[in-house]
C-alpha cells in the first residue's frame, strides 16, 4: 500500500512538471515570436505582462520596424505607467521617426521621474545628445561622472561632444567633477589640457592637497620639471632640495627622495648618528653582489644659465672593493649635462662634499644620485655602510 502511494505522488508530481513545462515552452515560443502571437498573448496568457511587451517592442525597434515597436511600447505602458523602460524605448522610437516633440516630451517626463536615480541615466543622456538637449545631456553627464563604472566612459562621451575643447567641458562641468576631469586628463596623458583644469580649481578652491601631490607628480613624470617648480613654490613656498636632512620619511614622489629595495642592500632611515637634526639615511651592502647600484635620487629644479653648488655629508664605515659609491648630478633636459664627486672612503667621519654645476640655458631640472659602478677586480663584492645628510642647493650666481 505504502509503495502504491509512493508511486501515485510521484506520478503527479512528474504529470503537474510535463504540465508546466508545455505551458513553459508556449510562453517562450510566443515570446520569441512576438508578431506571431501578440493577439494571443493579448487575450490570454501576457495580458499583464509589461515586459513581454518591451521585450517584442524592443526587438521590433531592433529589425527597425518602428511602427510595431512603438505600439508593443504602448502597451506595455498601459499596463503599468511607470515602466520607464519602455518610455524611453518610445521616446528613442519616436526619435527614429522623426516626431522629435513627442520624443523631447517623454525625455523630459522620465528625466524628471528619475531624478536621482543611476539606472537610466545614460540612455536618457544619449537620447537627449540625439535630440539637441543639451541641458538634459550636461545635467545627466554631471550626475553619472562620480560613479566609477560610468566615470571614464562619461569624460570621453563629453569630450567628444566638445570637440575636445577643455574650456567647453570646464563650462559644462559642476565643480564637484572639475578635479574628476584632472584626473581624467592626467590618465590619458594629455599634459597641456591638464594647465587649464589645475588653474580653475585654483581659482575656485577645489584643490586639496592630495589633488595637489598627484598633479605635481604627474606634471614631475612628464618632464614639466619649471611648471612643477612653480607649483610647489606656490603651494608650499619651497624651494631647492626636498627632505635634505630626512627628517621626513622618504616620499618617493614627485621632487621627493626615490628609492628602490633590493635583496643585496638595505636603504633606511635611522634615528641615530645623525650629523644634523634627528635622522639620517643609512646604506648598507650585504657583500654578495657586484652591484651596479644607482637607486637613490632625487629630482631638483634649477633655473636655467645659473650656477649652484650641491652640498651633502656623508661618512662610510668598512666599504669594501675599489668600486665604492659616489654622487652624480646629470640634466633632466640637458641629458649630456653630467657632474660627480669623489668616491667615498672605505671608512670616514662625517666629512663634507661639494659639487658644482653650472647649468645650461635649455635645463630645468637636474637628478642628483647616489651611484656604484660594478668592479671588474676579482673581489668585487661590495660590502659596508655610509650615511648621508644635510643636503643643499645653493645659487653662486650673480
Amino acid at each position: 500500500m505504502v509503495v502504491f502511494l509512493k508511486n501515485s505522488l510521484l506520478t503527479v508530481i512528474l504529470g503537474a512538471m510535463t504540465v508546466w513545462l508545455i505551458h513553459y515552452g508556449i510562453l517562450q515560443h510566443i515570446a520569441n515570436h512576438p508578431h506571431a502571437d501578440l493577439e494571443k498573448a493579448e487575450t490570454k496568457n501576457f495580458r499583464y505582462r509589461a515586459d513581454f511587451f518591451y521585450d517584442a517592442g524592443s526587438k521590433a525597434w531592433y529589425t527597425n520596424d518602428h511602427e510595431s515597436a512603438a505600439d508593443y511600447f504602448k502597451k506595455a505602458l498601459q499596463i503599468n505607467r511607470l515602466y520607464i523602460d519602455a518610455w524611453i524605448g518610445l521616446a528613442q522610437t519616436k526619435t527614429d521617426q522623426g516626431e522629435t516633440n513627442p520624443a523631447a516630451e517623454i525625455l523630459r517626463f522620465t528625466n524628471r521621474l528619475t531624478q536621482n536615480v543611476a539606472r537610466w541615466k545614460w540612455s536618457q543622456l544619449m537620447l537627449a545628445r540625439e535630440l539637441d538637449m543639451e541641458d538634459i545631456f550636461f545635467q545627466n553627464i554631471n550626475f553619472l561622472i562620480p560613479y566609477r563604472q560610468f566615470h571614464n566612459e562619461a569624460f570621453h562621451l563629453l569630450d567628444l561632444h566638445l570637440n575636445g575643447e577643455t574650456g567647453a567641458v570646464l563650462q559644462a562641468l559642476e565643480d564637484s567633477n572639475v578635479p574628476h576631469y584632472l584626473h581624467w586628463l592626467m590618465r590619458w596623458r594629455r599634459t597641456e589640457d591638464c594647465f587649464p583644469v589645475w588653474d580653475v580649481m585654483t581659482d575656485r578652491n577645489l584643490a586639496d592637497d592630495a589633488g595637489y601631490e598627484k598633479y605635481l607628480g604627474f606634471l614631475v613624470s612628464q618632464k614639466e620639471i619649471r611648471r612643477a617648480s612653480d607649483l610647489r613654490k606656490q603651494y608650499t613656498g619651497h624651494e631647492g632640495m626636498n627632505n635634505p636632512g630626512f627628517e621626513s620619511p622618504l616620499s618617493n614622489k614627485a621632487f621627493g627622495w626615490r628609492t628602490r629595495l633590493g635583496n643585496n642592500w638595505e636603504i633606511r632611515r635611522v634615528s641615530r648618528d645623525a650629523f644634523e637634526g634627528n635622522h639620517v639615511l643609512q646604506v648598507g651592502f650585504s657583500g654578495v653582489e657586484n652591484i651596479h647600484f644607482y637607486h637613490l635620487s632625487q629630482i631638483v629644479p634649477v633655473e636655467p644659465g645659473k650656477d649652484y653648488t650641491i652640498g651633502f655629508r656623508w661618512k662610510s664605515h668598512h666599504l669594501t672593493t675599489d668600486q665604492r659609491p659616489f654622487v652624480e648630478v646629470i640634466g633632466m633636459d640637458c641629458k649630456k649635462t653630467y657632474w660627480k664627486s669623489e668616491m667615498v672612503p672605505i671608512s670616514t667621519d662625517w666629512r663634507q662634499e661639494m659639487i658644482f654645476i653650472s647649468v645650461p640655458e635649455n635645463c630645468h631640472g637636474v637628478t642628483v644620485r647616489l651611484k656604484r659602478n660594478k668592479s671588474n677586480r676579482f673581489d668585487n663584492k661590495i660590502r659596508g655602510t655610509l650615511w648621508l645628510d644635510h643636503f643643499s642647493l645653493e645659487s653662486v650666481s650673480p
